[in-house]
Parts: structure tokens; sequence; C-alpha cells
């Protein structure tokens, strides 16, 4: 699905609506229709769906379709038939705004989570209810996070607001005060999930550049920008599909002005995303395989890239917090050595040396290294993740030059 759109936090805010209908259902079968895209059937059917299709590179939805499936499962299917089928869906929740979501299952006598992380490359985690790992389709470890069976999964960091502490716009508003710093395009997608197309459709109905500092917008423009992504989180979903020349080429899980005139309603959002899921699909099987394997590394090194560029941001401001409250961490540090109370310490790990002080946000830091050391460790971080963004940005543009021929050769 490289180029095309993917679901945000807030299509998943209103899907789980119609996913949370399987709680009571029983999962029949499991399967891979490519590495990336899995299958669970279930039953009895749910409005005339029997399965539940997940692509991990951005996609879950509900689908009535018959879908080609390989003969022989790979291993990660095997396992997880022998975990999943014949247990009954419990709940299936979203966390916060994130694109993640928790499928817990009962049956068996023990009860299993399955995590399906739809950012980045994407991840499906199968874990036992307490959170320790069994299984999961991709190894991988972050700086502050490992996705490895016998590990507790640990959801990724995020800063998305939970909608059911979201009362009216003024908790939005609010949102917006608390985070100043942050650019418009940041809040809209990670705080509040709504990328594209609903943060377009904010950015034009506002005239807001993506760049700009939320600081930078008047106080009324906050109330009144607050007032809209308020009726985002809470308006009757109406899914619908857009068209250019008889062609779907969007969905949104309500009308959205600037997609244009021209679309139809569906019965559902599952529909809507199904409808633009096969679409693409058939594009892309037109495709030279070359071109479509070029796309789709592109897509993911973008979307890695993305990763890092958070990450250094955070290690940054971090550092930044520790450099501008030196005094008070030295001062915290030298006291939870000697097993002292100090009001910032929010929690002492003796076995690992960590110690985690509240600088406005908790701040995990080294017990044994002084605080000018701690803080040089985040710099330090922050500068090895620029350095490997600048060797991605080299590997990104040598993948465009490639797809660049292969295009120009294919015409």
């Amino acid at each position: 699905m490289a180029g095309q759109r993917r679901l945000t936090g807030l299509d998943i805010h209103y899907l789980v609506r119609e996913l949370s209908e399987l709680s009571g259902r029983t999962i029949k079968k499991v399967y891979a229709i490519n590495e990336h895209t899995f299958s669970l059937t279930f039953y009895p059917e749910y409005m005339g769906a029997k399965e539940l299709l997940i692509d991990i590179e951005g996609f879950i939805f509900l689908t009535d379709l018959k879908w080609s499936k390989p003969l022989t499962p790979p291993t990660f299917v095997m396992a997880l038939r022998k975990h999943l089928e014949g247990r009954r869906i419990e709940t299936i929740q979203q966390l916060n705004l994130e694109r993640v979501l928790h499928i817990e299952l009962s049956g068996k006598g023990e009860n299993r989570r399955l995590v399906v992380e739809l950012f980045g490359g994407g991840n499906l985690i199968l874990a036992e209810d307490n959170g320790t790992i069994l299984l999961p389709l991709r190894g991988v470890e972050f700086r502050d996070r490992i996705i490895k069976r016998g590990e507790i999964y640990s959801p990724p960091k995020g800063n998305s607001l939970n909608p059911k502490e979201i009362h009216g716009p003024g908790d939005i508003e609010r949102a917006m005060k608390n985070m100043e710093h942050l650019p418009v395009w940041k809040f809209l997608m990670g705080v509040l999930g709504a990328g594209p197309p609903y943060s377009d459709e904010i950015l034009q109905r506002f005239s807001l550049d993506a760049r700009m500092q939320l600081s930078d917008l008047s106080g009324d423009l906050k109330e009144e920008v607050s007032r809209v992504l308020y009726e985002f989180l809470t308006s009757n979903p109406k899914p619908v599909v857009y068209l250019e020349d008889d062609k779907i080429v969007n969905f949104s899980v309500f009308p959205l002005s600037h997609l244009g005139e021209i679309w139809r309603e569906t019965k559902s959002i599952s529909e809507a995303i199904q409808s633009y899921y096969t679409s693409m699909e058939l594009k892309l099987d037109k495709m030279d395989p070359k071109v479509v394997s070029l796309m789709k590394e592109i897509e993911r090194q973008e979307l890695l890239k993305e990763e890092y560029v958070k990450s250094s941001e955070e290690m940054r401001e971090i550092g930044d917090l520790i450099y501008m409250n030196l005094s008070l961490v030295e001062e915290a540090l030298q006291r939870a050595r000697k097993g002292e109370h100090h009001p910032s310490i929010k929690k002492i790990d003796r076995a690992k040396g960590i110690v985690v002080i509240d600088l406005g946000k908790d701040v995990e830091v080294a017990l044994f290294e002084s605080a000018t050391e701690n803080a040089s460790r985040y710099y330090e971080k922050a500068k090895k993740l620029r350095e490997k963004l600048k060797k991605m940005d080299g590997a990104i543009a040598s993948l465009r030059e490639k797809l660049r021929k292969y295009q120009e050769e294919a015409e």
C-alpha cells in the first residue's frame, strides 16, 4: 500500500465501535494472506462478515470478501493457530488515539492478548494477559521498549489523548495550551490521531500552515479549532468513499469538504476501508513488481525516519530539561544515593541504577552519574540519531533514484 493513506488514530477511534460487535464471537481459523496481512475468521458472522483482516502496514477491517490464502501457512501463523483458534473474543480496544489495538481473548483455561500495531512497519504480537510476550511477528528493540519473547509488552510512548477524558472542546483547548511548543501538524497527528485527511481538513478550513507552532495561534483561533476537533471525535459516523473518474481514491469516517463533493456513502466504516483497500491493491497488482517493492521500501524507510526524528527530539528535550534543572537533579541524585527522600524523586531502581525524577515530566537518569553526565548522555543519543538520519536520507535518495529509473524504463 505504498504511497497511499493508512488508518489514522481517528479512523480507529470510530472503527473499534464496529469491531466491538465481535465480542462473544469465537475465532475459527487464522490465515496469512501475505507476509504482512493476516485474517482471523470467526463465528457467528457479523453483518455478512466472517473475517477480520489485519494488514500491519496500516489497515484492519471486517471483510465479506474471499481472500486468496497460501496452502502452506508460515510458522508464525501455525503458532498463532495453536494459541488463538477456539478462543472467545472478549474485547477489542484502542490505546488512547494511537494506531494500536488490543484484542483480549479467553478460553482454554488461559487468557491471551493479541496486540495489533499499525504504525511504522507494523507488528502483530501475542501476549499473555499479564503482558508477557509469547510470539511477536517481528522481534525489534527500540530505545524505550523491547519486543521479543519473554519480555513484558510495552506500548510505544505516545502523547495522544484518552478520548474518555475529553468531555468538551475546552479539554482540547487546554491540551493545546499545554503543548504550545508543538507544531500544528504534530499536535493534530500525535495528540489527536488526526492524520491526513483529517489534518488537511483542519489546515484548509482555518488556513493554517502545518509547520506553525501552536503558540502562534490566537486564543480565539485555538477555541475554534478545538471546537471542530471535538466534533471530529464525537460525531456520528457517516463513512464515505471519494471518487475520481469512478475510481475510489480515499475514504473518511464522515464527509470532508476538502476531498470534494463526489463521494458515496457506505453502510459501515469497514466497508469504506475495504473499498479503498481493494482498489489500491488492484492498482498495485497492475504495476511492475520491482516498482512496487521499491515504493514499499521507500515508505518503510520514511516511516522509520519519522520514528528516529521523534526519538532524537525526545532525547534532546530530556537533555535540555536536565541541563535547565542541574542543581535540582544533582541534589536528588545525591539524596537517592544516600537513601534519603527528595520530593522530585518518583522512583528508584537500585538494581538497574536508575532514578526517575519529576521535571515537569518523568525523566529517567542514571543513579551513579552526575546531572551533567546524564544531560550529556541524552545529548549524545540525540546526536547519534541525527547521524543515523543523515545516512537514512542518503539511502532514501538512492532508492528514489532507482525508482525513477525503473519508471522511466517502464515508459
